[in-house]
Parts: structure tokens; C-alpha cells; sequence
């Protein structure tokens, strides 16, 4: 992996890892999550303008992005509902860890080819989600698997949808902006039906802050993905789930041992089963 790459997919990592604390912390997270998503639209929409080369070169560039929109648009309303519903380091290695698993059988469907290591990969995956437990323990928490299990799915879905549009030449801002034009109303509707109304003030600078921080960690992670293998960047990105991990401890999570030890099967497996080979 060449170092730019490298250091794009490590900074995607950490900024998203941050950007999602910032949100968990917010008092009104459904209506906060609805700034964060929209700032990230209008920044990468701007950005578009001024990027060089064109933005959709190809009629399928354009229609894998509205794609990946639909699978961004699930994932905002399993994110806001994870986080509404659990802490923050459970679900977000629920979510990544979910994704990847979902992600290889389809893989092998496409013709990628299956060893023992991918295979001792997946099974310390699934021995750590087994160790992090379908719940918490805390009260509620169980009705946070729903969401987060929808958000693993919309994420293997997105980001497979990202490479193949980036693959017909899609430019990086056009197609995140795209995509979000297509996820911000899904997950706005999702809002209005449940809540009906705006539920209260929204604290405006942290919103606006992770929705710069949003837009930042996947225009980092789309160049890297663009100049790098997939392989390569999935398996250096999935390193947000120990940085959130600790930033949940920041914010007062105190996981049990057990848990701990399922986030770090699950970063082992992540990084051995997108390991280039």
C-alpha cells in the first residue's frame, strides 16, 4: 500500500470513529443525525463542483452511487437507533464486524477464493460478536440488535456499491454527495414517521463539527479506496473499531472484560480476513 493510501485509510478511521462519538453524545441524536448527514451533503456537493475530471463518466458510475444512497440511507436510521439504544463501542463493532461478515460470502459468490485463514478469520469474528453478546445488559439494550444488524447489512451494501462506482470513474465527492442526496431522505422520512415532529433543540456546533468530520473521514476513505486495493484499505479502516472503542471509554462506557475481548476477535478477524494476499 503505497504511504498515501495508507495514511488517507487511517485517518478515515480515526475521524470516523470521532464523528460517531461526537453524535452518541448529543441529547437529541435522531434530529442531530439529520445536520450531520445534510452538512455532509452540502460540503461534498460543493466540493464536486471544483474536483477535477468528471464526476459520473459513465451511466453506471451513477447508478451504483444512487445505489450505495439506499444502503446509506439504512444505515443512518440503524446507526441513530444503535446508538439511541446501546453504547457506543457494542454497537459500533456490532455494525463493522456485522458488515464483514455479511460482505465475504458474497465475496466468494463474485469468485474470490476462500483459504484457512480467511476461514480462522471469520470464526474469531464470530467468537467475538459471541463474546460481546446479543445484549449488553443494560436495560433496553436488546432492542438495539435490530438496528444494528440492519446498519452491518446497509454498510457490506454501501461500500460495495462505492468500489464499483469508483471503478466506472465515479469522482469521490460527486459520489458520496450523490449518495447522500439519496440516504438523507430515507433516514429524514424514517424520522418523521417515528417522531412525527422535531423533538427538541439541537446542539448545533457539535452536529456541525461531526458533519464535517463525516465528510472528511469518507472523502479519505473513497481516494484511498480509489488508489489502493479494497483488500488493502478495509482491512487498515476497520482499525475505527479499537479507536472506538477507547473513545467509548472516554465518554464513561465501562465494557466487561468480555466484551473488550470480543472488540479485539473482532478487529483480529477484520484485519486477517481483508489481509492482501
Amino acid at each position: 500500500m503505497a504511504p498515501a493510501a495508507l495514511g488517507l485509510t487511517l485517518a478515515s478511521a480515526l475521524l470516523h470513529a470521532v464523528w460517531n462519538a461526537l453524535l452518541k453524545r448529543s441529547k437529541n441524536l435522531d434530529d442531530a443525525s439529520v445536520v450531520v448527514f445534510a452538512t455532509a451533503l452540502v460540503v461534498t456537493a460543493l466540493l464536486a463542483f471544483v474536483w477535477p475530471g468528471p464526476a459520473f463518466p459513465r451511466a453506471a458510475a451513477l447508478g451504483w452511487a444512487l445505489a450505495a444512497g439506499v444502503g446509506e440511507g439504512g444505515y443512518f436510521i440503524g446507526l441513530v437507533g444503535s446508538l439511541e439504544r446501546a453504547p457506543l463501542g457494542w454497537s459500533y463493532t456490532w455494525m463493522r464486524g456485522g458488515a464483514l461478515l455479511v460482505a465475504w460470502p458474497v465475496g466468494l459468490l463474485l469468485g474470490e477464493r476462500i483459504d484457512g485463514l480467511a476461514i480462522f478469520a471469520v470464526a474469531g469474528m464470530l467468537g467475538g460478536l459471541g463474546l460481546l453478546g446479543l445484549s449488553t445488559g443494560e436495560r433496553g439494550s436488546r432492542r438495539a440488535l435490530p438496528y444494528v444488524l440492519g446498519a452491518a447489512g446497509s454498510i457490506a451494501w454501501f461500500n460495495a456499491c462505492y468500489k464499483l462506482a469508483l471503478g466506472a470513474g465515479a469522482s469521490p465527492p460527486a459520489l458520496f454527495a450523490t449518495s447522500m442526496a439519496v440516504g438523507l431522505p430515507i433516514q429524514a422520512l424514517h424520522r418523521r414517521v417515528r417522531r412525527g415532529t422535531w423533538t427538541g433543540p439541537v446542539e448545533w456546533r457539535p452536529a456541525l463539527g461531526a458533519g464535517l468530520l463525516c465528510t472528511a473521514a469518507f472523502l479519505c476513505y473513497l481516494v484511498a479506496l480509489r488508489i489502493s486495493s479494497s483488500a488493502a484499505v478495509l482491512t487498515l479502516r476497520n482499525t475505527s473499531i479499537v479507536f472506538t472503542l477507547l473513545l467509548g471509554w472516554a465518554l464513561g462506557e465501562r465494557p466487561r472484560g468480555r466484551q473488550v475481548a470480543g472488540v479485539v476477535l473482532v478487529s483480529l478477524g477484520a484485519a486477517l480476513l481483508g489481509w492482501p494476499r
